[in-house]
């Protein structure tokens, strides 16, 4: 157990220093030690995150310091191997560490009790089958509450009592009330918080289908990689994950997206849309590419009225006791100025102006934040919100399924579809790699191809001018001229 001892540094920063007692030459020696880590926790955290992060840095020192001690034998556990090698990853996102903490959970579930050494092939390709059978995908299962909020009601419990007792976000418990998804353990959580069965209170819907090819690849490269760390440390001799274990295959599925119908569709409802947030968000979204979280982490300054874009600097993100904070964009290739038509210029000139105007109204009680996108109180909004005002706003037109991250796919299509170079579309949308759209967007990009070859040759062997073949050709699509020459453009001679 680790022993935590409190101190003030000369430079007036508290520190605390973290011991942990450890026995050396074995079971039954006599002999031990000490080791000792100081922790200075960062600037601007409350004394409840500063008590968290202390917990959490106590804890991997120890295990750190205990698997130094036990893996020398040989024989340690798959579990507390994969927990060591976690806990050393610093340099990794808040969202892929949870990622990796879920599948983590799942393998030591079925194989964390076997050593290192006596890991078998057959063991590994059982523990990949058992997750493509019935029932093993349990991402998608969600309750919704039936009888909560009456029984709330007549119990005279409140929101805030039952947020507490439950361990939950009060956001999290009107989720609950307002009959949205919550996970089953959310509900677990509420039924328990109160003495209620959840079944009384939830009704359960669980996902009877296996992971897909793509999850299995997750979960075998990040075997792969805590394997290939114990080669290294001369743990194991040979990687059996990567060298003997079949790689999940996976099967390419093309982006979901609008086409150009649907989307000319979308924008003709969204500009008779009233609530503001939701026709500035979805427009947004469509017009930019942008990454939803991306989108919640702009504030007004990144806006450039004078030359028409928007600077993305930062992503918005909720993390787990820390509530939403802002966090670095997804590689640098992310950090990036995208250039926006001029309709939706427009847009965010009428959508700061009514903001201003709720914000004055609001007085005191406003918490100033220069988000585009808040709570009406000033307060940021969760990265799920948008997904909320988009479903909302389907839901209310009728219109084909779609969500914040299909916009960006359709952002993409058009823009292929439309002669705009690869390269061009890369840097705007912030991918790291070219490769990354041709993989996603393999479809679009053929049909570009397929259009560029057929104008080549309608110019070659009819003999037609340029402005020629692009008024027939818009006449044909119901373009414009205007129009025509973006999407069947090609050098003048």
């Amino acid at each position: 157990m680790a022993v935590i001892s409190k101190s003030i540094a000369r430079d007036g920063k508290m520190t605390y220093l973290i011991k942990v007692k450890v026995t050396e030459g074995g079971e039954g020696s006599n002999r031990s030690s000490i080791r000792c880590k100081t922790f200075i926790p960062p600037e601007g955290l409350s004394e409840k995150q500063v008590t968290k992060r202390l917990e959490e840095a106590a804890a991997m020192f120890e295990n750190h310091v205990r698997l130094s001690y036990i893996q020398w034998d040989g024989q340690v556990k798959l579990s507390e191997y994969m927990s060591y090698w976690i806990d050393n990853r610093s340099n990794i996102a808040y969202k892929t560490r949870e990622r990796y903490l879920g599948i983590i959970a799942r393998i030591s579930k079925a194989l964390g009790h076997i050593p290192l050494e006596e890991l078998h092939v057959f063991q590994i390709e059982e523990f990949y089958r058992s997750l493509q059978e019935c029932g093993a995908n349990t991402r998608h299962d969600y309750a919704v509450a039936t009888n909560l909020r009456a029984l709330l009601k007549r119990k005279q419990i409140s929101v805030r009592d039952l947020s507490k007792n439950a361990k939950l976000t009060e956001n999290t418990v009107y989720q609950a009330l307002l009959k949205r998804h919550v996970s089953i353990k959310t509900a677990k959580k509420i039924g328990k918080a109160i003495g209620v069965s959840p079944s009384r209170l939830f009704s359960f819907y669980v996902d009877t289908q296996g992971l897909t090819g793509q999850s299995l690849v997750h979960y075998h490269r990040l075997l792969c990689a805590i394997l290939e760390k114990a080669v290294r440390e001369g743990l194991i001799v040979r990687n059996i994950a990567r060298v003997q274990v079949d790689t999940p295959k996976i099967g390419r599925r093309e982006a979901a997206f609008l086409d150009d119908v649907q989307a000319k569709e979308l924008v003709e409802l969204l500009l008779l849309e009233k609530n503001m947030r939701i026709r500035t968000a979805v427009l947004l979204l469509l017009t930019s590419g942008m990454r939803r979280g991306e989108m919640v982490g702009l504030t007004w300054h990144d806006v450039d009225f004078v030359h028409g874009a928007i600077n993305v600097k930062r992503a918005q993100q909720f993390q787990k006791g820390e509530g939403v904070v802002d966090v670095p964009t997804k590689n640098p290739y992310s950090e990036r100025t995208i250039r926006l038509p001029d309709f939706m210029m427009v847009e965010l000139e009428k959508y700061m102006a009514w903001q201003r105007q709720n914000d004055a109204l609001l007085g005191r009680k406003w918490q100033a934040q220069d988000k585009l996108f808040k709570r009406i109180s000033g307060e940021p909004i969760h990265p799920d919100t948008i997904n909320y005002w988009v479903k909302k706003f389907r839901t209310k037109h009728d219109l084909p399924r779609f969500t914040p991250h299909s916009l960006r796919h359709t952002f993409a299509t058009l823009q292929i579809m439309a002669g705009v170079s690869i390269r061009t579309i890369q840097a705007r949308m912030g991918h790291s790699q070219a490769s990354t759209l041709l993989d996603i967007y393999a479809h679009a990009v053929r049909t570009a191809d397929e259009l560029a070859t057929n104008a080549l040759s309608d110019i070659l062997i009819s003999g037609k001018t340029r402005m020629e073949f692009v008024r027939e050709k818009a006449e044909e699509m119901k373009l414009d001229d205007f129009a025509g020459e973006r999407i069947f453009a090609f050098p003048r001679a």
